[in-house]
C-alpha cells in the first residue's frame, strides 16, 4: 500500500504470543508511540542464479515476488520484531553468480545493490525515523551475508567520521548518526576493525586500541557502549572457512583471518571459550514453529571470523533450516541464535535508552543521494522499503 505519497508496501503481520511480550499490535500506527527503537534489516542473497548470462542483479519486480525474502524475514529479521519497528528494503541484489568472479561486471553488481540499500536507508531517515513529537528515533542496523556486506559499507561511508570527511562529507553528520545507532549486527560476512579504521590506522582484530572514537568499533560485552557492531560466521567442528568467506573472491570486506567473531551466547569478543548448551537461549525452527533451547554450544575464534558450534548430530541441526551444507551453518547464522539475539537486542535497547540524549539530525543528512537523479529511480527504490511491524511465524507446536 502507498505510504507518504510513495509506492511502498507495509506488511502488518502477527506474532504468536509465545514469542512476544504482549499482544501482537494491530498496526504500525498503534506501535509508533510504544516501540522506542527501529531496526533496519538487509536480507541476504536470495537470487541463486549462478550460470552464464546477463543477470547480475535482481529487478525490483523479482524482489517483490521472491518467497525466499519473506523466509529471511521470518527466520532472521523476526528476532527484532516485538521490541522494534522493523524496516527491510527490497533492493536490486547482486545474484549469486557475482560471488564466483571478480570482473568489472561483478563489482558493478554489488555497487548497484549497495546504492539501493543506501538510498533506502536515506528514505527511512527522511520518512520513517521520527517520533510523533518530531524527535529522531534510535535504530539498529542488521544484515546477513550480502545484506551484512552492504550494512558494513553503509556504516563505513555514512557513520565513520574520517571516511565521511575523505568523501567531502560532514563528520558532524556522521557523529549524529552514530549517536542514534544502538548497535549493528553484521552477520555471516567477514568484517573486522581494520575495515572501519581510518587509512593507516590500527588493523588489529581486537577492539582495543582499534579504531578511534569517531569510527565504528567491535562490541566487547553484551551491553557495552552503544554504536558498536557484532559479527560472526557459523561453522561446525573442523571447518576452517565458511560459505561467506571460503568461496568469495575480491568482494570480502576483509580477509577471513582479519574478521572478528563474537559469541552470540555470551557476547564475548574472540575469547575462544565455549559456552555450554545450558547457556543457549534457543534456535528458531521457522518451518516447525519451534524454539529449540540448549541446541548448541558456541565458541568464537580468537583469530578470524568463525564461530564454531560443537553440536551433536541432531536431526534439527542438520536440516536445511540451519545448514547451508554439512558443517557450514551460514543459513542459520541468525536462526540458530534467534532467542539469544532477541534478548541481547532488548538489553542493548534498555542500555541505550538509559543513556540517550539526542540532538536533531542536520537536514542535509536526510537528503536523497545526489546520484539518485530521477524521481522514477527514487520511486522504484521506495517501492522496496518494507515496514515489517512484526514477522509471521508458524504457530508454535
Amino acid at each position: 500500500m502507498p505510504k507518504d505519497g510513495h509506492p511502498g508496501h507495509v506488511y502488518i503481520l502477527s506474532v504468536p504470543s509465545k514469542f512476544e511480550d504482549g499482544a501482537a499490535p494491530a498496526s504500525l500506527a498503534s506501535e509508533a508511540g510504544v516501540k522506542e527503537v527501529d531496526a533496519f534489516y538487509v536480507h541476504p542473497t536470495t537470487n541463486l542464479v549462478t550460470g552464464d548470462g546477463d543477470e547480475h542483479n535482481s529487478t525490483l519486480e523479482t524482489e517483490q515476488s521472491c518467497p525466499r525474502i519473506i523466509k529471511c524475514l521470518q527466520h532472521d529479521a523476526s528476532c527484532f520484531a516485538g521490541s522494534t519497528r522493523v524496516y527491510a528494503p527490497y533492493y536490486r541484489q547482486a545474484t549469486l553468480r557475482n560471488y564466483m568472479a571478480e570482473g568489472a561486471a561483478e563489482i558493478g553488481a554489488f555497487q548497484t545493490a549497495y546504492e539501493d540499500v543506501r538510498a533506502a536507508f536515506e528514505v527511512y531517515l527522511e520518512l520513517h525515523n521520527r517520533n510523533p513529537d518530531g524527535s529522531r528515533r534510535p535504530f539498529i542496523l542488521a544484515g546477513h551475508s550480502q545484506g551484512a556486506q552492504h550494512v558494513a559499507k553503509l556504516l563505513k561511508e555514512k557513520f565513520c567520521g574520517p571516511q565521511v570527511e575523505a568523501q567531502g562529507g560532514d563528520a558532524a553528520v556522521a557523529a549524529e548518526l552514530r549517536s542514534l545507532l544502538v548497535c549493528a549486527y553484521i552477520v555471516g560476512y567477514p568484517v573486522g576493525p581494520s575495515y572501519f579504521a581510518p587509512e593507516g590506522g590500527h588493523s588489529s582484530t581486537t577492539a582495543a586500541p582499534g579504531p578511534t572514537e569517531d569510527t565504528i568499533r567491535a562490541a566487547t560485552s553484551a551491553t557495552d557502549h552503544t554504536g558498536v557492531y557484532l559479527a560472526w560466521c557459523t561453522v561446525g567442528p573442523g571447518m576452517t572457512s565458511t560459505l561467506a568467506g571460503g568461496k568469495l573472491v575480491s568482494h570480502q570486506l576483509v580477509p577471513q583471518e582479519l574478521g572478528v567473531a563474537h559469541s552470540p551466547v555470551t557476547w564475548a569478543l574472540a575469547d575462544g571459550v565455549a559456552a555450554g548448551k545450558e547457556a543457549h537461549r534457543g534456535a528458531y525452527d521457522v518451518e516447525g514453529g519451534r524454539l529449540l533451547k540448549g541446541l548448541v554450544t558456541a565458541k568464537a575464534a580468537v583469530t578470524g571470523c568463525l564461530l564454531t558450534v560443537a553440536e551433536e548430530e541432531t536431526a534439527e541441526l542438520q536440516t536445511g533450516v540451519f545448514a547451508s551444507f554439512p558443517g557450514d551453518y551460514h543459513r542459520g547464522d541468525y536462526s540458530l541464535f534467534w532467542a539469544d539475539i532477541r534478548e541481547n537486542m532488548k538489553a542493548r535497547v534498555r542500555a541505550y535508552t538509559e543513556k540517550a540524549a539526542h540532538k536533531p539530525i542536520p537536514t542535509k543528512l536526510v537528503a536523497v543521494s545526489k546520484d539518485i537523479t530521477s524521481w522514477w529511480t527514487v520511486a522504484a527504490i521506495m517501492a522496496g522499503v518494507v515496514a515489517v511491524v512484526a514477522v509471521v511465524y508458524a504457530k508454535a507446536k
